[in-house]
């Protein structure tokens, strides 16, 4: 055991080190080139983070939670000779 030395200098992490200290998406828009530093490009990740959230919101409210409409069968079960055409108080 004590003749063990490590070799510091051909130590590899897993992932490169091409940008010390941005790591993720951050890094990656920055590697790309679409932003400069990495403020910007954290304030291009909060922005799509914002606009995800205004499109779950909108797809919830337009698409499942729709108002319900009168129902007619209701009425039609209960009275089978009810016709909504012939009775003018009825409104859909």
């Amino acid at each position: 055991m004590e003749n063990m030395q490590f070799e510091d200098q051909q130590f590899r992490p897993r992932y490169g080190q091409e940008l010390p200290g941005q790591s993720g998406m951050t890094g990656w828009l920055i590697k790309k080139g679409i932003v400069k530093d990495a403020s910007f490009a954290n304030y291009i990740l909060l922005g799509l983070v914002a606009l995800f959230i205004i499109a779950t919101i909108s797809v919830y409210f337009i698409f499942i939670k729709q108002p319900a409409a009168p129902d007619i069968d209701q009425d039609l079960i209960a009275n089978p000779e009810f016709d909504p055409a012939l009775n003018p108080d009825f409104e859909i």
